[in-house]
């Protein structure tokens, strides 16, 4: 019984651990200059190893997320992170159901991204199969 509180206990405190570095990141990036983006996103990335060392897959997509968003601020190009995108709405997909108004709203952001990445056509195909849930 004492092993697995002090498990749990472990757990609580990495995952609270890695909330926090993504909170000061997310700090730093709202200052906007170069000086704090850097800070951010060395912050975020620690979150997301965490995330990723301990399998919490949703919070590590959301700080793979933010850190495309910190690099497009750093290098001034447009980052549409597709890729996470498409990520985040397959592990929605999986784990609430395609139906969940969430999970369709996921999908209205992979295919908005894929539009504005020239590749409207695959992003219109998604929106007609979100129509259609």
């Amino acid at each position: 019984c004492n092993e697995l509180l002090g498990l749990f206990w472990k757990e609580t405190y990495v995952y609270f651990e890695a909330t926090a570095y993504g909170a000061i990141g997310g700090f730093y990036m709202r200052l906007d200059t170069e000086e704090s983006l850097t800070k951010a996103k060395q912050y975020v990335e620690k979150a997301r190893d965490i995330f990723r060392e301990t399998e919490n897959e949703m919070p590590m997509l959301m700080a793979e997320k933010k850190i495309a968003s910190i690099e497009s601020k750093i290098s001034g190009e447009e980052n549409l992170c597709v890729d996470t995108l498409q990520k985040i709405y397959a592990y929605l997909q999986r784990t609430i159901g395609e139906t969940d108004p969430q999970t369709i709203g996921a999908g209205a952001d992979v295919a908005e991204a894929l539009c504005l990445s020239f590749h409207a056509i695959e992003g219109e195909r998604l929106l007609s199969k979100l129509v259609e849930l």
